[in-house]
């Protein structure tokens, strides 16, 4: 992507709480690659359990 100026990744329909985590394309390790990661909020979500669907616990706490 460096070959192709591209410096700025936008991540959209992420598992907060699965992917953006401790992997190797997640927006943190693309950050200590020098890029500008942005994560679009509106476009993610968290593995929400039955019981904290409702009010979204698990996104609203991986986002925060």
């Amino acid at each position: 992507m460096r070959a192709a100026r591209c410096y700025v990744l936008f991540f959209a329909g992420l598992h907060m709480n699965r992917c953006m985590q401790f992997r190797d394309y997640a927006p943190w390790a693309m950050m200590r690659r020098h890029y500008n990661a942005i994560s679009l909020r509106d476009c993610a979500t968290g593995m929400e359990t039955h019981e904290m669907q409702d009010q979204m616990m698990c996104t609203r706490g991986a986002i925060a």
